[in-house]
């Protein structure tokens, strides 16, 4: 099975973490965390769903090569990533790690979708076109925002450690 993690280098989420950590107990943190990779998991789903990457650029279509594979199989679908659902299902999760967030996507084959790859499939004669489906959108910056500026008032407000 592969394992693809992909680092955010965003200077604003950054930023909103470290007001959070200075301000927050360890538990207030992890919940916020928590409640981040929730709405992370769910808006990587929608994107699946939608084909789109987190900048909002469509997936490349599958090759008539791949479409015809599946049908053979019985499976209809002409979305990218749809296939089998498994990575809809229980592919995608998050963990906390070190004060931080990890959206972790765990399937076979998963790195050769997100990133694109040279000599893949069994015979290793394959090129997969890279589909990035793991990534923070704008959208999701938002989110986080709103979680962060919630969970700051709320400890500034006596509610919250």
């Amino acid at each position: 099975m592969s394992v693809v993690t992909i680092e955010i280098e965003s200077t604003r989420a950054q930023a909103m973490l470290r007001q959070l950590r200075a301000v927050c107990s360890d538990s207030t943190l992890n919940g916020a965390l928590r409640a981040i990779g929730e709405i992370l998991i769910s808006t990587t789903r929608e994107r699946i769903q939608d084909g789109v990457s987190p900048d909002g650029t469509p997936f490349t279509p599958l090759s008539p090569v791949t479409l015809e594979i599946r049908r053979k199989k019985g499976r209809m679908g002409s979305k990218p990533l749809l296939d089998t659902e498994e990575l809809m299902r229980s592919g995608l999760s998050y963990r906390l790690i070190d004060g931080g967030l990890a959206v972790v996507a765990s399937r076979q084959g998963v790195h050769a979708v997100q990133l694109g790859a040279k000599g893949a499939g069994r015979g290793r004669k394959v090129t997969s076109q890279a589909r990035p489906f793991l990534g923070v959108s704008d959208g999701d910056l938002e989110e986080i925002d709103n979680i962060v500026l919630n969970v700051l008032g709320r400890v500034r407000g006596g509610e919250l450690s």
